[in-house]
């Protein structure tokens, strides 16, 4: 919520001045080192510091990531083969990056590899346009209207499931269908008839 809440105003910050939106986001990749390499200590389990890495600011370059992604890299163009290959290279390389524990993936430069890593990823996806029309577009394309009610119900759908079952990796496949089927219909049943409702009160307004 707290992402939301600075949206608005980091929107408004990129569409009338980008290098300072740019700046911006340099700030929160300054954030998010403070915190990698001072407020959270690799030494301790990452359980014992959950309230330190919540807080909103740990990972605020993440989410500022994804807006200049958009405002920056999206005039570049590269052939959908190039951007698959890079794709490809990335989820390897991610693969193969050591894992010690969870307190691992969140501090030191390693954070910061993981996220560049990811972010690769990600841009590779963006570039790679699937036509919505096709199987695999109409898959992706409902995954990205699941995302935010993925965000919010991944959790809980787990934590209810484990208050009747044993933790397993087919408890874990069951939260994932779960959370997507739960989340695809809070879209259409809820979120989308509410923003629906929205434009049409910001249009009227308008007029």
């Amino acid at each position: 919520m707290v992402y939301y809440a600075f949206t608005t105003i980091i929107l408004y910050i990129y569409d009338r001045w980008r290098k300072i939106g740019n700046t911006l986001f340099l700030f929160t990749i300054g954030l998010g080192i403070f915190f990698a390499f001072y407020k959270i200590n690799s030494s301790l389990p990452l359980n014992d510091q959950w309230s330190t890495y919540v807080n909103p600011f740990n990972n605020m370059f993440l989410y500022v990531s994804g807006i200049f992604m958009y405002y920056n890299l999206n005039n570049i163009k590269i052939r959908k083969w190039i951007a698959i290959v890079i794709l490809v290279i990335a989820v390897g390389v991610l693969i193969a990056l050591p894992f010690n524990s969870r307190i691992f993936l969140v501090t030191n430069y390693i954070r910061f590899l993981y996220c560049f890593i990811v972010y690769i990823i990600v841009f590779a996806f963006y570039k790679i346009k699937f036509q919505k029309r096709t199987f695999i577009g109409k898959i992706f394309d409902a995954f990205c209207m699941a995302t935010y009610g993925i965000y919010l119900f991944h959790s809980i759908i787990l934590l209810l499931l484990l208050l009747v079952f044993s933790h397993s990796i087919y408890i874990l496949m069951l939260s994932f269908v779960l959370t997507i089927v739960v989340s695809l219909v809070s879209y259409y049943k809820m979120e989308l008839p509410i923003s629906n409702i929205g434009k049409k009160l910001v249009n009227k307004a308008l007029k």
